[in-house]
């Protein structure tokens, strides 16, 4: 059950889920050679987390990294770690990187004026809320919605897909609210899109052209592989 929790927990893009559980590996990793001074039993937790990098690797399908072998002797251990963690942390970075310009694109940051107006359309809702004829239970339920639509304005970042999934939920609920009193709604949704819209084609305007993300570029290998494995001795290919 517990491994279920942690795999569930992983990001959905191949990138984010590998960053996480390199993390999630390493942290394990150095709790546990905390608690032990064995140098024989470190040896052993840097090779079930190396292996369990690797692992993670091949099944995400990540450059460079997929493609490490362990060394065959305990000796060779400490000296492959110094630079499969350098070429790991490289891959990292790259993945981290692009995430955050991923998600740069699908969101947008609102300056104070466009939250205010953002914030006033949200309000007008909520007064369409209470002055309509829904049930209390209904109220609280779009009320509680639209809360959180505002908490998402007023981030630094508004992410799109969290703001039209708010959206969507109420719109979901929008056809009984209107039979029952609120016939302006959709109004104020569409001046509320407006506003986001039109911020995300100005920030465009003022940043350079996007270029197509580049693939994580696999490390150089810096070590040799076991012996009958000459093609080891290559770069490792994209």
């Amino acid at each position: 059950m517990e491994d279920d929790i942690f795999y569930d927990e992983m990001p959905d893009d191949q990138g984010g889920a590998f960053v996480y559980l390199v993390r999630k590996f390493r942290a394990e990793f150095e709790r546990a050679a905390s608690e032990t001074d064995q140098s024989q039993v470190v040896v052993e937790l840097k090779q079930n987390y190396f292996a369990s990098v690797i692992a993670a690797a091949k099944s995400l399908d990540i450059p460079g990294i997929k493609d490490y072998e362990l060394p065959r002797s305990d000796e060779e251990i400490w000296n492959f770690g110094r630079h499969f963690e350098l070429d790991v942390n490289s891959v990292v970075i790259q993945i981290n990187i692009g995430r955050k310009n991923e998600r740069r694109r699908f969101s947008v940051a609102l300056n104070s004026t466009e939250k205010a107006k953002a914030r006033h359309y949200v309000e007008q809702l909520k007064d369409l809320v209470q002055s309509s004829n829904c049930s209390v239970e209904k109220k609280e339920s779009l009320l509680l919605k639209l809360n959180e639509l505002l908490v998402e304005i007023d981030r630094d970042r508004t992410r799109f897909e969290i703001f039209t999934d708010k959206v969507r939920s109420l719109s979901a609920l929008s056809g009984d609210v209107e039979r029952e009193g609120a016939s302006p709604w959709f109004k104020w949704v569409a001046l509320l899109f407006g506003v986001v819209d039109t911020s995300k084609e100005e920030e465009a305007k003022r940043l350079p052209p996007s270029t197509s993300a580049k693939r994580i570029e696999a490390p150089r290998k810096s070590l040799p592989g076991p012996p009958a494995r000459k093609d080891l001795d290559d770069e490792v290919p994209f």
